[in-house]
């Protein structure tokens, strides 16, 4: 089974005619989900799981709050990703990025294998360290 643990940053390029510059956003919110269900979002780790043979799937889900930056034009949006634990057995933890089509908060526990049909990133993890997702088309 693939697996991985992270920690998450979003940093955006922003630019408009009053402001430019670089801002870096935590998550408002963050959970994972199961297919077993449960409530994860008071967890201090995020898991992500790929194993096809059992149908085992553990999505994180982060949301960030662009509230501030409504109207401002985004040139670039990258997800930066901390993986520090993999799999035992190795091997790549492949991982595609969407955009969540429906509200959730910390408490969700719904199961899912996708929000949406549009694939914005893919990555496949296979160490451990620093990550850099350009997800400039997501937001």
């Amino acid at each position: 089974m693939s697996k991985a643990i992270f920690s998450t940053i979003l940093t955006l390029a922003l630019a408009t005619v009053a402001v430019a510059g670089t801002t870096q956003l935590s998550p408002v919110a963050d959970t994972y989900t199961t297919p077993e269900g449960g409530c994860y979002g008071s967890e201090t780790e995020l898991l992500v799981a790929n194993y096809d043979p059992a149908g085992h799937y553990e999505r994180s889900m982060l949301k960030f709050d662009l509230t501030p930056h409504t109207g401002q034009q985004i040139d670039s949006a990258v997800l930066h990703l901390y993986r520090f634990f993999g799999c035992p057995m190795g091997g790549v933890t492949q991982t595609d990025f969407f955009h969540a089509t429906e509200d959730w908060d910390e408490s969700w526990s719904g199961s899912h294998v996708s929000h949406g049909t549009t694939i914005w990133a893919n990555e496949g993890f296979d160490d451990n360290g620093w990550w850099e997702i350009d997800i400039t088309t997501l937001v």
